[in-house]
């Protein structure tokens, strides 16, 4: 007769020790002689201390069901009476989502950046400053409410007319609001420089679209680029405030990158000085948002100064670069210098020549600028990661597999 036997809780097997830099364990957090999972991905090798690989998603997790089940008995409570519920419209399962899955999804992503700051998760959302904090998370909530206003479209299109009895519209009220508070909690933990990088080129990129097809019937490539957001435009806010909050989340992404640079490298007049430049490009891409070619003659000649400025700053960075980071690569270094020599061209023929036009200009200028800006960080990117590596030699020998034994019942004959 077999019987069973509860094998007692066992330490995980170690196959064998790696050896990691003083400064990578601190770094990490971790204490020296602590268990790490390994983990092959591609053509890539990830170490991972195990206590903080298991419990953030469990928090996460936590957090994310309490809230959404608390919201979706509200929208029980709501709609009990109605028959029907239409899937999108007013007063439906779309319109629910839209007020009150964004609202969680940005309470839900400040949730875990606090936890972040607080150090009580590991991320390296703990790098962004308290004051670049709302630029991000207005950035990100943006972001979720264009993507929820597109995505309802959508289902009007195609689901036109579409209701559904009140038990089934708060089950599906539930799981969106699930994704969207789990996805937004995500993008807090795994919020990196290129992460905000791709943020900041939606952003860019999806505002002055959005303006762009909004005027569409004002012709407004006809008069300059700025009749975006001059009052004149249908929705200019739009343009207006895409352009600030574009600065500010550039201004969150310099600091974001630069504390981890200066931590790395202390008190390098370079990087300090390309900091202040790309502080100052972005306070004056912030600039002609903040202040709009209007009727106001004060705005308008702030407006010039700022929008020329840009063009100077990004002009002088280019000069300087090879100056300010003597190990930019030569590909890079060579685009840059064309990117500056047409941006100075443009200005020659539009102030000098007067062979461009104003809107043909300013579209120019922006165009490469913004370019050079996302192809700058994502080469001080590259710099941080490179701060942030090291050499090691690598040894082969017969496979082992490793596993952790925790609490088995094993039948024994």
């Amino acid at each position: 007769m077999g019987f069973l036997r509860k094998k007692k809780k066992q330490e995980p097997i170690i196959t064998e020790e790696v050896t990691l830099p003083s400064h990578v364990l601190e770094s990490l957090e971790v204490e020296e002689g602590e268990h790490a999972f390994v983990l092959v991905e591609g053509n890539k090798l990830r170490i991972a201390p195990i206590n903080k690989q298991k419990s953030a998603p469990i928090k996460q997790m936590i957090w994310v069901l309490l809230i959404c089940v608390l919201v979706t008995v509200g929208f029980y409570y709501m709609f009990k009476d109605t028959n029907q519920v239409s899937f999108v419209g007013e007063q439906s399962i779309a319109s629910a989502t839209l007020l009150v899955g964004s609202l969680c999804g940005i309470i839900s992503f400040s949730f875990f950046f606090i936890l972040a700051k607080q150090q009580k998760i590991e991320t390296s959302s703990k790098y962004i400053y308290w004051r670049n904090f709302p630029a991000v998370l207005i950035s990100f909530g943006l972001i979720l409410i264009l993507f929820l206003m597109g995505f309802f479209k959508v289902m009007e299109l195609t689901f036109s007319g579409a209701s559904f009895d009140v038990y089934t519209a708060s089950f599906m009220f539930f799981v969106f609001n699930i994704i969207i508070t789990y996805a937004m909690s995500y993008l807090a933990i795994i919020m990196t420089p290129s992460l905000l990088t791709r943020v900041l080129s939606f952003v860019i990129v999806g505002g002055v679209v959005m303006s762009m097809v909004n005027n569409n019937d004002q012709d407004w490539w006809k008069e300059n680029f700025s009749y975006l957001g001059t009052p004149e435009a249908i929705n200019s806010w739009r343009f207006n405030v895409t352009l600030v909050f574009s600065a500010m989340l550039l201004v969150a992404l310099i600091d974001y990158i630069f504390v981890i640079l200066q931590q790395a490298i202390p008190e390098s007049k370079r990087l300090s000085v390309l900091r202040v430049l790309l502080t100052l490009t972005a306070l004056c891409l912030g600039g002609v948002g903040m202040f709009p070619y209007n009727e106001i003659q004060l705005f308008r000649d702030i407006h010039d100064i700022v929008a020329r400025l840009l063009v100077v700053f990004i002009v002088l960075l280019i000069c300087l670069l090879r100056w300010l980071l003597p190990k930019v690569s030569k590909e890079f270094l060579w685009v840059s210098y064309g990117i500056g020599g047409i941006l100075i061209l443009a200005t020659i023929l539009f102030l000098q020549v007067d062979y461009l036009s104003l809107m043909a200009y300013e579209l120019i200028a922006f165009i490469f600028a913004f370019v050079w800006i996302i192809m700058l960080l994502q080469q001080l990117q590259n710099l941080v990661n490179q701060v942030n590596s090291f050499t090691v030699i690598l040894k082969g020998q017969a496979p082992v597999k490793v596993q952790e034994i925790e609490n088995i019942d094993e039948q024994v004959s």
